[in-house]
């Protein structure tokens, strides 16, 4: 997706995998791989387990879902694009053949563990109130939401087979939006407008006046994410005027 105004963007492997994970996931290294679904209390000899991190063979599933941290709030329920990378392998830790507990039982002896392993991205949105919903399958595409989280399911189809997610990285983004006001009356005071949701920076404000007479002069201050004050000056002296005004920005 080709990505309009960021929000936010992170990269879970080069934040060192802060988030949680459950069931057979945990952070090895860079990654986050399926651990061995035995329990360490049942090893009966040491020096007979190929593998104590693996014993029991690989774990069927786990997850590991962003921390806190990395949840995007763009402050009110708007359109916004999101967007996943990430990358899998299968691999196995058996694959010294002297670690090999039951040959017969390898999911490949080449090598080749493709399809043993697999990946699914699921998204959880907040409207207003802040309280997610459940989650969903992640569809790269626009969603409405104010609050937006993320999570990878990792899947082993063979206890052989661990499941290596070695990227994963999401970004938030939003279209450009608009708000107005037309025929509005601009004392010779000024005028304070505070838009109806905030933006995320300061958008780009246009101010044309009606009828306007010549030698006015639009003085615009104050230009924040929430708002701006506008004046019209005729001769350096403030003038009451009808104004047309329109901020457009994300």
């Amino acid at each position: 997706m080709l990505v309009s105004n960021v929000v936010a963007t992170f990269d879970e492997e080069t934040t060192l995998w802060r988030g949680a994970c459950t069931g057979g996931a945990v952070v090895l290294g860079t990654d986050i791989v399926l651990s061995g679904a035995g329990v360490f209390s049942a090893i009966p000899l040491m020096s007979d387990v190929p593998s104590i991190f693996y014993f029991g063979g690989i774990a069927a599933s786990g997850s590991y879902t962003v921390p806190v941290a990395h949840e995007v709030d763009v402050g009110s329920a708007q359109p916004c694009n999101c967007s996943v990378s990430y990358r899998l392998t299968a691999d196995s830790p058996y694959s010294l053949f002297s670690r090999v507990p039951d040959v017969a039982a390898l999911a490949s002896i080449a090598g080749d563990y493709a399809g043993f392993a697999d990946a699914k991205v699921q998204i959880a949105i907040a409207p207003d109130s802040g309280v997610y919903d459940v989650w969903r399958d992640f569809v790269p595409g626009q969603y409405i939401g104010r609050k937006f989280k993320f999570r990878v399911l990792l899947g082993s189809f063979d206890p052989s087979v661990t499941a290596v997610l070695d990227t994963f990285a999401f970004t938030v983004d939003m279209p450009d939006r608009v708000e107005r006001g037309t025929a509005v009356n601009c004392s010779s005071g000024g005028l304070s407008v505070v838009y109806a949701k905030p933006f995320q920076i300061a958008p780009n404000v246009q101010i044309t006046i009606q009828g306007a007479a010549q030698n006015d002069d639009v003085v615009l201050t104050g230009q924040t994410a929430a708002g701006f004050t506008v004046q019209i000056l005729q001769g350096g002296v403030g003038a009451t005027r009808t104004i047309n005004w329109l901020a457009q920005g994300y």
